[in-house]
């Protein structure tokens, strides 16, 4: 029931007074009207938030027949109340946005919105992210999301922090009583661009390779591997060794990093190199990083055991007794371990009387006393 309207009627007799009068009702379906007792009740749920206000004609006629019925007018203006009868619901969501990385604090991020049509309290939204996420703040009435303190990295390698910095999960509740929720939460998702904040990183280097001398030039000796976390070009890395001996050995390609020999490498003109490697992206501005790669030369049996002098001439007595030294030969191999380890032999023809005695190693024995050397 709405409200029950009455109508008088001076009129004394049954037929023509008060009790011979009937209502009726127009300006809306919504209501309708008892003709007798001019109760006005609904024919269905009303809906504020459709139609707040509803204006009603209602007539009151008498008994009276033709010109002698006698009609009375009355205006019902309706105003319906709000309850807190609706949810809050998101525009636009899920959002997507852009953000550069490393983004300085308090900077503006996106604003999430959600409607209420109900009034006062019952339409009024207060804004939370939730789950909490530590790199945005958000403007509970406004629902205004802002960066931190907290760093926006996107190389950031924790699998939580990272989602947490792309994902952004806001609900929304009205101020009613009892509050109504959203009946999803709004999720705002960010793009993190790229900034050339990382500089290259080797993953083999510093080492120490090791390689046979005698290889010739052009033959592959080590590759060098660096990445850079940067994506596009902040992430294209390129290697170079700085121009300058002993580098003009070698030669690493700018893309793949594969170190080849330029020359024919001896060991006993250059046993050792320290090569300088410089890792670069194509940011900008460019960001390097530089790292030693040693190449140690191995041995190999190439080098001639050499007399000095070549030749001795040598006189001795012919009443010098056993074992008696004769000379000591000087004889040298550039090659270095097994492969300098020298053995002396006599070839040709010799008395029988002479012989070489000295093993492998071994020192010169001392000189009996008042011998000359």
């Amino acid at each position: 029931t709405v409200l029950f309207l009455n109508a008088t009627d001076l009129d004394r007799s049954r037929e023509y007074g008060q009790e011979s009068i009937i209502y009726s009702l127009e300006g809306s379906t919504q209501f309708r009207i008892n003709a007798r007792s001019g109760e006005i009740t609904t024919t269905s749920l009303l809906d504020r938030e459709t139609k707040s206000e509803y204006i009603l004609i209602v007539r009151a006629v008498d008994g009276g027949v033709g010109h002698n019925q006698k009609t009375g007018i009355a205006t019902v203006n309706i105003t319906l109340l709000d309850i807190n009868d609706n949810h809050p619901t998101w525009k636009d969501a899920p959002y997507y946005i852009n953000l550069v990385e490393m983004t300085p604090p308090d900077s503006d991020v996106t604003t999430v919105v959600a409607v209420d049509p109900d009034l006062g309290e019952n339409g009024t939204l207060v804004y939370s992210i939730q789950p909490p996420n530590k790199f945005y703040s958000l403007n509970s009435t406004t629902g205004k999301i802002r960066t931190t303190h907290a760093m926006l990295d996107r190389e950031n390698p924790d699998p939580h922090e990272a989602e947490l910095m792309r994902k952004i999960v806001v609900s929304v509740t009205d101020c009613g009583r009892p509050p109504l929720k959203a009946t999803s939460s709004a999720t705002v998702f960010v793009n993190l661009l790229d900034l050339n904040d990382n500089d290259p990183t080797f993953q083999n280097l510093p080492f120490v390779a090791e390689v046979l001398e005698g290889i010739p030039a052009g033959v592959s000796i080590y590759q060098v591997v660096a990445i850079d976390l940067d994506e596009g070009l902040n992430g294209l890395v390129s290697y170079r060794m700085p121009v300058g001996m002993p580098r003009m050995d070698f030669l690493i390609n700018s893309s793949s990093g594969v170190v080849v020999t330029t020359t024919e490498l001896d060991r006993e003109r250059i046993a050792e190199y320290q090569l300088r490697v410089v890792a670069s992206d194509a940011g900008t501005p460019t960001k390097s990083s530089t790292s030693t790669l040693t190449i140690h030369v191995l041995d190999v049996n190439d080098e001639t055991p050499t007399f000095f002098p070549a030749v001795y001439n040598v006189s001795v007595s012919e009443d010098v007794p056993r074992e008696f030294r004769v000379v000591w030969l000087n004889c040298t191999d550039n090659d270095v371990g097994l492969n300098a380890e020298l053995s002396y032999f006599i070839t040709g023809a010799a008395p029988a009387s002479t012989h070489l005695c000295r093993p492998p190693g071994a020192l010169p024995p001392p000189l009996p006393d008042g011998q000359p050397d």
